[in-house]
């Protein structure tokens, strides 16, 4: 057996709204809308009732969009003592609208007292209209005049009220949407499906990714004919990536009136990104682990990877795959490459017997996770990490001492820039190329995951893009509003973590410098006393070294003999940050704090940050001289212009980005940014020599030796540069300072730049019309 849907469904009291002309306290309109069940009781305060002197009131009802109503049931006033149903209206006016103002009458009905009985039925009395045949009429408001009450002795009382008030609608309209409204994930070529309206001669769907052109109908439908089959489904779509769809289904049929039925608005987004492989579906069972998958180097005497752990870890609980260090899910994937004797490099791959379409969704970007060791051989000199689509390679565009963190790093790939035929991929590889050196080593893999268009900051960004969402909208005119008129800008300290940290030197030992005296793990630079610096107090109260400006310092690297190859590569990065705090005894002409490099005139490579004491007038400042590759002298100075005392500590800090240089002192821009050129020279141009030394408290020349006179604490170096910010939390701040705007104002800082539309440092009515005329409403998204 079954038994078929009703004809009419019930309007629930959320889609209806009641207001009336009159009522007493607490006893509203909306009280005709709060039965629960088929039954009323006698509790008057669950009733309308006019207010005293009212015995004509209207009561109107409001639905949330126009119905095909079938009928109405009505529930009259219903108090305890027999008297009280005289408040009960008898002769009632009911009329419709479909807009509020023209109203249409269906017709004049008694409705039948209450009962005086908790259990009140509304039908209790089948002599009277308390059920009303609407007739299928269209309408969204409906309202109640009364007439008369049924009074009490033959006397019409002066109040009158009701205790419940149900609508039934005939669903005419698309209901039940699959995929459900506001459904997550949806698969690209989903099918759309929902139950039909009844009547309906054709279905009319609209779908975009602009809601209100949906809601509008500007969006031009898809027409389908119900005939006898009915037919409810659209598809299937091709959809894209990361999108949220809206649709909906007028159902139409030119026979009624009226002949169209516009749905509802729904929703359903779709997944934000592709899995390729998570290295969730493998087992330790034979043949179904992760290298009977990812055919790695094994008896390949030229490649020198191995993928997954072998033999099984733990040994109590045996595992190929690697299950504590995971970006996603329950496994990542262990790659070790050894590219030493006879390999040539270091590659594992998969093979697919079906290809891959990577062009449906708008795909455009590959996206993988790695997570390197602290371990592993610091990147020689032509060592790249790889991805190969069909054989076709691109190699890592970020920094290869990456593979050496112990943090997960994310490696965006534009799709274009395999140059194969990406709607069937058939392999996919990752591998190690071998460089100068022999090195081994183990990265992590997780998430190869594809994507459309993303919004990658860092890669391209908008201007006027101030909350970096790749858009200019209103909520950047916000942040740009509440800077109105102001030549300062805000800086929040921001920790900037161990991420390119290549060297940090806490000089906290008190008997000499050990390998906890730099991070991260894996270099040896931990420096040694030369000349005998000794430990005194540093900034916080902890240890820092004291130099005499004779003779002492701490050298942390040194190129022995005429090698070049024997200087620690991450100490020679492309962009860098070096800071430390520092209390002179004296301001001396070009006393290092910390050096980085070799020879002193024409002959000079990489950089020492200075104080200056060249006069009293002039002297008792700070500044970072560094050789660049187009620099137009010997070497490039930045400088301080403020004085600074003797006996004081200062936190200390000096950044180059490739282009510009700065100095910061206390965490506030003091000295740039500068434009100094680049790249930064490592290598002499005379001689072909890297640097001779990294050392603190001098900067070494055999002919000009630039001492120190004071006491420096903890000394930090890092592969970038790094932001203002972070240069506030090394400083100590704990809190938003200010900064003047106008010496942030520069080709180097774009963030700060996106304030400011003309270049005048001042945040005006200018800068809302430069960034609202090229940027509104502009979305830039990478690739």
């Amino acid at each position: 057996s079954f038994t078929v849907e009703p004809y009419s469904y019930p309007l629930s009291s959320e889609q209806i709204t009641a207001t009336a002309d009159s009522n007493e306290p607490g006893r509203g309109p909306e009280k005709t809308l709060d039965l629960e069940g088929d039954l009323h009781s006698t509790d008057t305060s669950e009733m309308w009732l006019s207010a005293s002197g009212v015995p004509h009131p209207t009561i109107k009802y409001e639905f949330g969009k126009v119905y095909k109503l079938h009928e109405m049931w009505i529930w009259n006033y219903n108090g305890p003592d027999p008297m009280l149903l005289g408040y009960g209206a008898k002769s009632v006016d009911i009329s419709t609208s479909l807009d509020d103002i023209t109203y249409t009458p269906v017709g004049t009905y008694t409705l039948g007292k209450g009962t005086s009985v908790s259990d009140y039925a509304h039908d209790s009395n089948d002599t009277y209209d308390n059920e009303i045949d609407l007739s299928g009429v269209a309408a969204q408001y409906v309202k109640i005049a009364v007439n008369s009450n049924w009074g009490f002795v033959g006397i019409e009382l002066p109040q009158s009220g009701l205790s419940e008030v149900r609508f039934f609608y005939v669903p005419v309209r698309a209901r039940k949407p699959d995929p459900e409204n506001e459904a997550t994930g949806v698969p690209l070529d989903t099918v759309l499906t929902w139950r039909a309206g009844r009547q309906a001669d054709t279905h009319d769907v609209y779908i975009s990714t602009d809601e209100q052109a949906v809601a509008d109908g500007t969006v031009s439908p898809a027409s389908i004919p119900a005939g006898g089959t009915c037919q409810v489904s659209y598809g299937p779509l091709s959809l894209e990536l990361g999108k949220t769809y809206y649709w909906k289904v007028d159902e139409v049929n030119l026979a009624e009136e009226p002949n169209t039925w516009e749905g509802d608005v729904w929703s359903f987004s779709t997944p934000e990104y592709v899995v390729v492989e998570d290295f969730e579906g493998y087992s330790d069972d034979s043949g179904d682990e992760v290298f009977a998958t990812w055919l790695d180097g094994f008896d390949v005497a030229t490649n020198g990877s191995q993928i997954g752990y072998f033999p099984a870890v733990p040994p109590d609980d045996p595992h190929y795959l690697e299950q504590t260090i995971v970006h996603g899910g329950s496994w990542s994937a262990p790659l070790h490459y050894d590219n030493t004797g006879t390999v040539v490099n270091s590659e594992v791959t998969r093979t697919y017997s079906n290809p891959l379409n990577f062009t449906g969704g708008g795909i455009k970007v590959l996206t993988l996770f790695f997570y390197g060791q602290q371990s592993n051989s610091a990147p020689s000199a032509g060592e790249q990490m790889y991805v190969k689509l069909n054989g076709a390679k691109v190699v890592y565009d970020g920094d290869m001492a990456d593979i050496t963190r112990e943090q997960w790093h994310q490696w965006d790939i534009d799709l274009a820039s395999f140059g194969v035929n990406l709607s069937s991929v058939t392999t996919i590889s990752i591998g190690f190329d071998r460089g100068t050196n022999s090195v081994s080593g183990l990265v992590y893999f997780d998430d190869i995951l594809l994507y459309s268009s993303k919004c990658v900051p860092s890669r391209r960004k908008p201007a006027g893009d101030l909350n970096n969402d790749c858009r200019f909208d209103p909520w950047d005119i916000q942040i740009l509003t509440n800077n109105w008129l102001i030549s300062t800008y805000e800086i929040d300290p921001t920790d900037p973590g161990t991420a390119n940290l290549i060297g940090h030197w806490p000089l906290d030992e008190g008997t000499g410098l050990t390998t906890a005296d730099v991070a991260p793990a894996g270099y040896a630079n931990h420096g040694d006393l030369v000349d005998g610096p000794m430990w005194t107090t540093g900034h916080d109260g902890g240890n820092a070294i004291s130099f005499d400006g004779i003779d002492d310092y701490v050298v942390c690297a040194e190129r022995f003999g005429d090698s070049p190859g024997t200087y620690p590569a991450e100490l020679m990065p492309s962009t860098f940050t070096v800071s430390c705090w520092a209390k002179l005894d004296n301001f001396v002409e070009f006393s290092a704090l910390v050096g980085n490099g070799m020879d002193y005139g024409a002959n000079e490579c990489g950089f020492f940050f200075f104080n200056y004491g060249y006069s009293t007038d002039n002297g008792r400042n700070f500044g970072l001289s560094l050789e660049t590759g187009d620099s137009t002298s010997d070497a490039q100075y930045v400088e301080t212009a403020s004085l600074y005392e003797t006996d004081t500590w200062y936190h200390l800090a000096a950044t180059y980005d490739g282009q510009y240089a700065a100095v910061y002192v206390d965490g506030e821009l003091a000295a740039g940014p500068q434009d100094v050129g680049g790249p930064i020279k490592w290598i002499d141009d005379n001689t072909g020599n890297y640097p001779e030394r990294f050392a603190i408290g001098v900067w070494l020349d055999p002919d000009y030796e630039l001492w120190s006179d004071g006491t420096i604490d903890e000394v930090r170096y890092y592969s970038r540069a790094l932001t203002h910010g972070e240069i506030g939390w090394l400083a100590g701040e704990g809190s938003s300072y200010v900064q003047p705007l106008h010496l942030l104002l520069t080709p180097t800082n774009p963030e700060i730049n996106a304030y400011d539309g003309d270049a005048i440092p001042i945040i005006d009515f200018k800068d809302f019309a430069a960034l609202a005329a090229d940027a509104w409403l502009d979305y830039q998204l990478w690739p």
